[in-house]
């Protein structure tokens, strides 16, 4: 019986979309127009022309014929209570308790307490056209247990709420039209329903209210070319209702005052939802919010402007977002978090200013031929989305981020100037990953996992990625215009020398929990980040590499024992060379035996630090290094030191031979102070630019002995401080 249950019920989810997908054929969009009035809108009358009378109030079927009113209470000539001014410091019209048939027309209603107020009549007796209700303390319109009855071309501003339908939680109200009313400026809803089931509300306009329409513990709602904008909180808010709810062609726009959260349209614990070619623009808030929900399907909606998401989907199950576009918003175009089973398919999330798509601990995700063009931060961004399909998407000027998503098949993607980053690297769960057939700038992406002994020399490719690889030559790239050219992960022996990696969003060569690795004779220009960047690796030799106009020309984070020899670092916005770590003393959990390290015992020399916004090397959390020989020209202007040193223990010159480092700066006398919590000096700057010493062939093996001397040279450099 279960099984049956839910075969049924995706067969209606299905009937649904399909019904949806005919209203807007080849991406078009269409108004559907329900025309669906008992009489034409003649709402033109003005009070003066009415006839004033006091409160009417009607407990039963008798008392229509005491007021006299036309008709018979047939359903063919219903009575007539029309043509009335009713100013009334008690309340309005009261009809409760009958089964005649009744219509309230053309009447005017300023009361103290309710407008029209019915309640408990017979299904499908009462018709209420072309009234206007206005400065009720509480409802305009009130209808419960009031099944089958039409509401069209009623005026309900400057209420408590505008127009109010209920039923109860055992009997609910059903059937009811309601039909291009005016429900603005009320101090809470311009329309209210609860308890309510099999309701149409169409071609109405909710304006300044605090929420525009508001639906509750409702079930089989169809929302229709409805005006909501402009309201404190929600244009649109739907909770609760158990199934079938379905919103076509409403503008929810500018909802959401500052200071206040809300939505275009919010849809919260219910149970298939369809929302197709619905409109929110330039709300304060989100676009449209998903949540708690399941089956939930958004077609071809517009969600561009909001001061937050486009669209936020969160701890929810089973949505398709198809033809959406989610466009200039202040955050993310697309943002699902916490939502299982989610397709993407076909979505457009274009310049916004975080990310395109962003989707977190969303397992099953499937992301689609999504276009996602110059959003600030990232394209596409996944994290920990296990079993997640990523395919044919389109991205340009942004990134795609995957991390810690176990499963996952990144294949058939097309990126220009921007390419894959991976993120929070795993091995664990990369190594599950498919990731292949995919296209940066025209040319493949090349990943390679696991690949021992091999030399990487085709130009064939547009970015190059490295996880768990041995004894690799990569030799004779251009890759500019990605995220970064080469990227290494986990890998160890690896060659990196003659490429061009330039003009990237991230870094030109990155380097994380990896060992003898050798980066020379590159070209690393442009990178907004860094030119080469190391992590938490060991043995990195960094040798005759020019690194011009990045943020810092190399950086050196959680790494030890490096060499970074001859290169030039000039122009970068902020250092030459950047050395740093972790900072122990601020980390809670350092007792925990987690093993952080700064990065030490690194040797620096020979390299020409040129022109540097900021400092030409910068030494923090980073001890027992020896820098010499380095030539400082024109770094730092705007300070007093070309270098800073906050570390323990490092020297800035050869105690062999008593020769420090060149600055352009130096008066040419005594020692260079240099900044830094470190009190540091060079004692014996040089006076002229050192001559770089020519040096064979070098390999990762023959580099390893000048590693060795970095700490005897340092032991000797204590003793002969402790000793003078």
């Amino acid at each position: 019986m279960r099984k049956m249950t839910f075969i049924k019920r995706k067969l209606a989810i299905l009937f649904l979309i399909v019904l949806a997908s005919l209203l807007f054929l080849n991406g078009e969009r269409y108004t559907i127009n329900v025309k669906m009035s008992v009489e034409p809108n003649d709402n033109l009358v003005t009070i003066s022309s009415l006839t004033p009378h006091p409160y009417i109030l009607i407990t039963d079927d008798g008392d229509f014929t005491s007021y006299s009113f036309s008709g018979d209470g047939s359903e063919s000539t219903p009575y007539l209570i029309e043509n009335y001014n009713i100013t009334t410091g008690s309340y309005g019209i009261y009809i409760t308790g009958t089964t005649k048939h009744f219509k309230i027309r053309n009447c005017y209603i300023d009361s103290i307490t309710h407008g029209i107020y019915i309640k408990s009549v017979q299904a499908g007796t009462a018709i209420i056209i072309n009234n206007t209700c206005e400065y009720n303390s509480e409802y305009g319109i009130f209808l419960e247990e009031a099944s089958g009855t039409t509401l069209e071309n009623n005026t309900c501003n400057n209420n408590n709420y505008g127009i109010y339908m209920m039923g109860t939680f055992y009997v609910y109200s059903t059937n009811i039209r309601c039909i291009n009313n005016t429900c603005n400026s009320n101090t809470n809803r311009g329309i209210q329903l609860i308890y309510c089931s099999n309701i149409l509300i169409t071609e109405n306009e909710c304006k300044y209210n605090i929420y525009g329409i508001n639906t509750g513990s409702s079930s089989d709602l169809t929302l229709i070319n409805n005006t909501c904008n402009l309201n404190e909180h929600v244009g649109i808010d739907v909770w609760g209702s158990n199934n079938n709810v379905t919103l076509i062609n409403n503008k929810c726009t500018e909802n959401c005052t500052p200071g206040n959260s809300g939505a275009g349209i919010r849809l919260s614990t219910s149970t298939i939802g369809i929302l197709t070619n619905n409109t929110c623009d330039y709300n304060n808030d989100w676009g449209i919010f998903i949540y708690d929900s399941s089956e939930v399907t958004l077609i071809n909606n517009t969600c561009r402007n909001s001061n937050s998401h486009g669209i936020n989907l969160q701890d929810s199950f089973d949505a398709n977002l198809i033809n959406n576009t989610c466009n200039y918003n202040d955050k993310n175009g697309i943002n699902v978090f916490n939502f299982y089973n989610t397709s993407l398919l076909d979505n457009e999330c274009n310049y916004n200013l975080n990310n395109g798509i962003y989707v977190t601990s969303s397992p099953n995700a499937t992301l689609t031929n999504n276009v996602c063009k110059d959003n600030i931060n990232v394209g596409l961004f996944v994290y920990t989305c296990h079993n997640a399909s990523i395919t044919e998407n389109e991205l340009k000027n942004n990134n795609i981020q995957l991390g810690n998503s176990n499963n996952a098949s990144l294949e058939d993607n097309f990126l220009y100037n921007c390419g894959l980053v991976i993120l929070g690297f795993n091995l664990d769960s990369f190594s599950t990953c498919s990731i292949e057939n995919n296209w940066v700038n025209g040319k493949l992406l090349g990943f390679f996992t696991q690949v021992i002994t091999s030399t990487i020399s085709s130009s064939i490719y547009g970015q190059l990625i490295l996880i768990d690889c041995s004894d690799i030559t990569i030799s004779d790239q251009v890759l500019f215009n990605t995220s970064s050219s080469i990227s290494l992960y986990s890998s160890d022996n690896i060659f990196i020398t003659n490429n061009v990696c330039a003009n990237n969003s991230e870094n030109g060569i990155f380097v994380s929990d990896s060992y003898y690795i050798t980066i020379s004779e590159n070209t690393c220009n442009n990178n907004t980040k860094d030119g080469i960047y190391a992590k938490n690796s060991k043995e990195t030799f960094i040798l005759n590499n020019e690194c011009g106009y990045n943020s810092n020309g190399i950086t050196l984070y959680n790494s030890s024992n490096a060499i970074i020899f001859n290169n030039t670092c000039n122009n970068n916005k902020n250092y030459g060379i950047y050395l740093t770590g972790e900072d122990l003393k601020s980390l809670a959990f350092n007792e925990l035996n987690i093993k952080l390290t700064t990065s030490d015992q690194c040797l620096i020399t020979y390299n020409r630090l040129i022109e540097n916004d900021g400092y030409g090397i910068y030494l923090k959390l980073s001890n027992n290094n020896l820098i010499c020989y380095n030539s400082f020209i024109d770094n730092n202007l705007v300070g007093t030191s070309q270098a800073y040193d906050s570390g323990n223990g490092n020297n800035w010159y050869n105690t062999s031979t008593d020769e420090g480092n060149y600055w352009s700066d130096w008066s040419g006398t005594g020692s260079y102070n240099i900044d830094g919590g470190a009190s540091s000096t060079d004692p014996y700057p040089l006076s002229e630019i050192p001559v770089i010493p020519v040096i064979g062939e070098y390999s990762n093996q023959n580099l390893l002995p000048l590693i060795a001397l970095i700490p005897l040279i340092l032991i000797g450099t204590a003793f002969l401080k402790r000793r003078n």
